[in-house]
């Protein structure tokens, strides 16, 4: 990960250089916690191919538009990093397209023997050709398209030049290129074409009796929805002839092969049936003789494998050219036998696999849903269910990764450890500090679940289900709203407790075994949001005064006053959103005094900020702890009034807004959930109903929702978090499963620089308080030293210090600069 920097050079007789720290709108984000980086991840993974020649790997990331290319499968380890990109003009970006450069829903991939990568570009009802893919820069150009007149048509239609969200794409050895066109139950051959760009006509077709016909059949000359095919050839020593043709039949659960299908005239029947007895049935059957949905195949060594999306495997026919029809496959991957159909995110297993690819020795499989790609070396295996495999994309839970509700985050005030809740897998993790996040380290703890790899719930004391909102207090406990538990739970010494820890107290239920939603003082309803005040003190540990919880499908926020003097299933202390605390009305018509499901809170200086997230709004409520149940907000921004609701996407409205988190400058941040976005208002407090946020990030401007994957970008973020030791702000980006770091500029500033007689320069700093620095020297500007000196200032009561750093000067010259750690 690369260090942000943040130059400030002084030359040893020049001037100093003052710059202030702040955010800009639409601004990258510099760490990514959880998910990889654009260059490594994928969102549901569809296809994946090897180029025969060099190697590398080529995968078809579905919902991202766009085809990655890694440098070797011999090269790469867990998590590697993309060299290319084809169908977008560079990482960050997803939209989808329709020209020479763009793709839309890319499904199927081959390489062929002459290294041209095939792409199955199914939302734009074609199949794109790319020459030379091994070394194609980013962003380059298709060189042939077929189903389509040109580059930017996306027609549907029944025709030999027309075609119908095709998933599929294989080429022979001769050249010739078949292809699966699955909204017209049919596969395509295309032979001898010219080098044109586009027009091609298919010569044949397979499934259908002529290429005016699309109907669905199960028969031996029908096909529904076919989704992949592959072909098995001849030693290229015998010659270029095309044995057989074998096509994932997908909307029949079987596998069809074709004998010597360039020699086949339209609609001929096809040969053997795998997955099925007959050629007359199409029915699931989770056997080693049945199939459910098979979308990926590959051969190696004779044997067939096929992608089984139903029923998350893949299965190897031996010798399939040999088989008869409605034979049992011979091994099994991604369960532990043929007759369970688990859909598992973790080592050797799978969950709604798509793609397949081979080399002959290695076997790689688009593991959708987990949105990763795994790789099996299959020489020599002959054994059967969770075979270990290394991968791509993101790993099984773990200790690095989050599923893809990622809702909630909190820092230490003592430790600076954060914590951050992972809803989808049960769990709170813990790392060791924001710090160390940079280098990737892993969590160091687990709540909610007994070790990394355990993901189910339950209602105890150490388990949890889809816990939402982290926030922890001076001294070490951790509140976590246990959202599928109806409760709020309380973890003591968390900062160095182990995992599978015990929580210490219960609100919400009577106690730890309860998990069942109530309307009154002491039940809740699907909990979301947390938010920790406390007393005025001089010390460093001011007590906890009151703790407030969102208690969303009771559409209302309690309030909890000395949190830790309280018993197990306690009663709420006040209530705001209802009159009382045996009422759940939703305010569908929005009034100052009414909630429709809260979920995000932040309390500071008695005032509380509530996310009103159905309203598309966010009220503020100025000395909250005194108002009476069901008191009314004092202010409202995203929305004009108190009575209006109308979403937007605009520098004045929002849409489902839900994470918040505040400032000590009293600059308000929130997390426009359903606009792919984060807003900021400065002075929020004083500012009036309806007033313009200042600054957005995940969005190019106020007006744009493109919600997607990259480093200036957003996707249903549900949790915001701003760090007080380094001003930086943390987002949980929630469907792309990562917490984005956004760094603003150094506030501190070089103010001048003494020459001592001993030869050392003395180093002017007027340095913010806990804005840790670090100082480094350079003799040319381009290759900086090792750090001389960190500044960690820890004055609590000053917002500068004015500082001094000591070290050797140089001759002639000598640059210096601050930057973040």
């Amino acid at each position: 990960m690369k260090t942000r920097i943040f130059p400030l050079f002084i030359l040893l007789c020049g001037l100093p250089t003052a710059v202030r720290a702040d955010f800009r709108s639409s601004q990258r984000a510099d760490l990514s916690l959880g998910r990889l980086s654009p260059e490594q991840s994928f969102s549901f993974p569809a296809g994946v191919a090897v180029d025969p020649e060099t190697h590398k790997v080529f995968v078809a990331d579905l919902d991202w538009n766009r085809v990655l290319r890694f440098s070797s499968a011999e090269s790469l380890t867990n998590g590697g990093t993309a060299e290319a990109v084809i169908g977008q003009p560079d990482m960050d970006s997803s939209a989808p397209g329709t020209t020479a450069e763009r793709l839309s829903g890319p499904r199927g991939l081959w390489v062929d023997a002459d290294g041209r990568l095939w792409v199955a570009d199914t939302g734009n009802h074609r199949v794109l050709r790319f020459d030379h893919a091994a070394t194609l820069p980013t962003g380059f150009s298709a060189d042939a398209v077929f189903g389509q007149p040109g580059f930017t048509s996306a027609l549907t239609g029944v025709a030999a030049n027309l075609m119908n969200a095709p998933r599929g794409v294989t080429v022979s050895a001769d050249g010739t290129v078949w292809v699966a066109d699955t909204g017209n139950n049919r596969v395509l051959r295309f032979a001898g074409f010219p080098p044109v760009a586009a027009g091609f006509t298919a010569n044949t077709v397979l499934g259908q009796p002529d290429f005016a016909a699309a109907n669905a059949a199960t028969t031996q000359t029908g096909m529904k929805n076919p989704a992949a095919v592959t072909v098995e050839n001849q030693n290229p020593r015998d010659g270029n002839v095309t044995l057989r043709l074998w096509v994932a039949d997908a909307g029949n659960s079987r596998v069809l092969r074709f004998d010597l299908p360039s020699t086949l005239a339209s609609g001929a029947p096809a040969s053997r049936v795998l997955g099925q007895s007959g050629y007359t049935t199409g029915t699931a059957s989770l056997t080693a003789s049945g199939m459910f949905s098979p979308q990926g195949l590959a051969i190696a060594g004779g044997g067939l494998w096929a992608v089984d999306e139903g029923y998350h495997r893949a299965t190897l026919f031996r010798n399939a050219s040999a088989k008869p029809s409605g034979a049992p496959a011979d091994l099994v991957l991604g369960q532990p036998d043929f007759n369970t159909a688990e859909p598992v995110t973790a080592a050797g297993r799978l969950n709604v696999p798509r793609g397949a690819a081979t080399d002959g020795t290695t076997l790689w499989i688009a593991d959708s849903s987990s949105h990763r790609v795994v790789r099996h070396v299959i020489n020599g295996f002959t054994g059967k269910g969770a075979h270990e495999a290394s991968q791509l994309g993101s790993s099984p839970a773990g200790a690095s990764n989050f599923g893809p509700a990622l809702t909630g985050m909190a820092i230490d005030p003592i430790s600076a450890k954060l914590f951050v809740c992972d809803p989808n897998n049960n769990r709170v993790l813990r790392f060791a500090s924001v710090r160390s996040l940079a280098t990737g380290d892993p969590a160091e703890a687990v709540f909610g679940q007994p070790d990394f790899d355990s993901t189910s719930f339950g209602a105890t004391s150490s388990r949890m289900r889809s816990p939402r909102t982290p926030v922890i207090d001076y001294f070490g406990h951790l509140w976590v709203t246990d959202s599928g538990n109806n409760r709020v739970l309380r973890f003591d010494n968390a900062a160095a407790a182990p995992s599978g820890s015990a929580a210490a107290q219960v609100l919400g239920q009577g106690n730890f075994t309860a998990a069942g939603g109530g309307t009154s003082s002491t039940a809740m309803r699907t909990p979301e949001g947390l938010a920790l005040e406390f007393a005025s003190s001089l010390g460093n540990t001011p007590p906890v005064s009151r703790l407030w919880v969102s208690d969303s499908f009771n559409h209302r926020v309690l309030r909890f006053d000395l949190p830790l003097s309280m018993t197990n299933g306690a009663a709420a202390s006040g209530v705001l959103g209802q009159a009382g605390f045996n009422t759940s009305f939703a305010a569908t018509l929005p009034q100052p005094d009414g909630l429709n499901f809260p979920s995000g809170l932040c309390a500071a200086a008695g005032r509380l900020w509530v996310a009103d997230e159905s309203n598309n709004r966010v009220l503020r409520f100025d000395s909250a702890a005194l108002k009476p149940n069901g008191g009314s907000a004092d202010g409202v921004l995203l929305q004009s009034d108190f009575t209006s609701s109308l979403p937007g996407n605009t520098q004045t409205r929002g849409r489902s807004p839900e994470g918040l988190t505040l400032s000590a400058s009293g600059r308000l941040f929130v997390a426009d959930r359903d606009n792919c976005r984060v807003l900021w208002f400065d002075n929020a407090a004083s500012r009036p109903n309806g007033a313009a946020a200042n600054g957005v990030f995940g969005q190019p401007s106020f007006n744009v929702t493109n919600c997607s994957f990259g480093w200036f970008s957003l996707y249903s973020p549900q949790a915001c978090l701003l760090d007080p030791a380094t001003g930086r702000l943390w987002v949980g980006d929630s469907t792309n499963r990562r917490a984005l770091r956004f760094s603003p500029a150094l506030e501190s500033t070089l103010t001048g620089l003494t020459v001592n007689a001993d030869n050392t320069a003395t180093v002017h700093i007027h340095g913010r308080v806990g804005e840790r620095l670090e100082i480094r020297s350079s003799t040319d500007l381009l290759t900086w030293n090792t750090v001389e000196h960190t500044l960690t200032p820890a004055s609590q009561f000053l917002p500068f210090l004015n500082l001094t750093w000591t070290g050797p000067a140089s001759t002639p010259r000598k640059f210096y600069r601050l930057q973040l750690p």
